[in-house]
Order: C-alpha cells, then structure tokens, then sequence
C-alpha cells in the first residue's frame, strides 16, 4: 500500500494500480476509503468518473478500452502514476515493441522501465519508409483566432466530417471497431482525432493529412505512419 503515498504527495491526478488478484481489490478499496482518499475499480462497458486511484486487472490494463482511457489522461496530463502490485508474480520475459522510439531516446526507456541498459537485447530494422513522402500547405490563417487546439480534437474532427460528409473517429466513440470496419470497405475518407495514429494497422491508406500541429515529432512520425503500409 504504499502508493497511497505517492497519491498523498500529488494530489489532484490519477494513480493507475495494476492488481493481479480480484480478492486483493476490495482489501485496497477499503483502506482507501478508511484514509478518504476516492478509489474505483476500472470496468471497460462504463468507464469511471476521475478518481485519486483507479484498480484494473492486468487483463484489463492490455485492453485497448483501457490503453485509450489511459491516453487521455496521460494526453490531459491528469496520469500521475502506474503502480504495479505483486509485481513478483510476473515471470515472463519482457517484450517491447515500437516502430516509433528512435536510438536516442533507448537509454531513456530502459531507465524508465527499470532496466539495466547493459541487460536489454534491442532488435532494430529499418525505419526508413521509401514510400512515403511529406508535403506542407501553408495556409493564410489572418483573422483566425489560435486556440487550444490540442484539447478540442473532437469537435474539429466532428466538424471536419459534417463538412467532408464522412465518418468520424475519436477515443470517447462507442462502436470504434463499427468505423473502422465500414472505413475500410467502402469508405474512402475518415475524419479522425489522434486516437487513430497508434497501432490501427488499416493496409490500403494513401494519405494522411494533420490539421494543426501534432503533439510532438513522435507523434507526427507514429500518425503519419498510418499511410502506406501495404508497401
């Protein structure tokens, strides 16, 4: 339990718990209550409301319902902490996987991870992508106010699709899997929030156009990737 310090020593955020037993869940939820401080356990059909501590199976926690609510905390920087308890129960080797992390950022990862450097193998193949090319459109934005584009995703991409007549998708949507199934048979354009850009393997897009600035280049770099990988 001693994560509750961490919740004690930032208040305001969210501590993600991963607990590997469901007995251990009521335990925890107890002590928590006993201290005052708000714990709720995660269930994917009804996310819960912000909370100081968040339980989740590990199950749970590989779930892409709950990857996309841990991005958009960690997107409105509401994510404090991952803890992961009991964590002597895991005897599986470790697999990372990343098209995106470039060499310098290595030394980082591991640290993050825990990891001695000297003890993590990387395999590294090309990242190089011949086929796909980057073009910029400069636009004349004078009169145009500059707003938090990075926290009103959604309503541009709704307005994007009301104005291009197609489908929209974004992280709160209920039938992700629905859209993305009709956009890959018959629709030709998606209007789409970031929630898109990572890991969504759709073969046969030919061109990804950003509307604003991205978060970072790694994001730019991961959302781009999206286009060409039929080869």
């Amino acid at each position: 339990m001693l994560f509750i310090v961490l919740v004690f020593a930032a208040p305001g955020g969210t501590t993600i718990v991963v607990v590997p037993l469901v007995a251990l869940w009521a335990d925890m939820t107890r002590r928590c209550q006993e201290l005052g401080i708000s714990c709720v356990l995660w269930e994917s059909r009804r996310p819960p409301d912000a909370a100081s501590i968040m339980l989740v199976t590990p199950e749970s926690a590989v779930s892409p319902d709950f990857q996309t609510f841990l991005n958009r905390l960690r997107w409105t920087r509401r994510l404090d902490w991952i803890v992961i308890d009991e964590c002597h129960v895991a005897h599986t080797q470790m697999v990372w996987l990343t098209a995106t992390l470039p060499p310098s950022m290595e030394d980082e990862l591991c640290w993050r991870m825990k990891h001695d450097r000297a003890a993590v193998t990387i395999y590294q193949a090309r990242t190089s992508r011949p086929n796909v090319a980057y073009r910029v459109w400069r636009l004349d934005m004078t009169g145009v106010g500059r707003g938090p584009y990075q926290w009103i995703e959604s309503e541009v991409v709704m307005a994007m699709a009301w104005v291009l007549g197609c489908e929209v998708y974004y992280s709160e949507q209920l039938d992700k899997a629905g859209v993305l199934a009709w956009f890959m048979g018959a629709s030709l354009v998606i209007a789409a929030t970031s929630a898109l850009g990572m890991g969504v393997d759709i073969p046969n897009i030919r061109s990804i156009i950003h509307i604003g600035t991205p978060r970072t280049l790694l994001d730019y770099a991961q959302e781009s990737g999206r286009a060409g990988r039929d080869g």
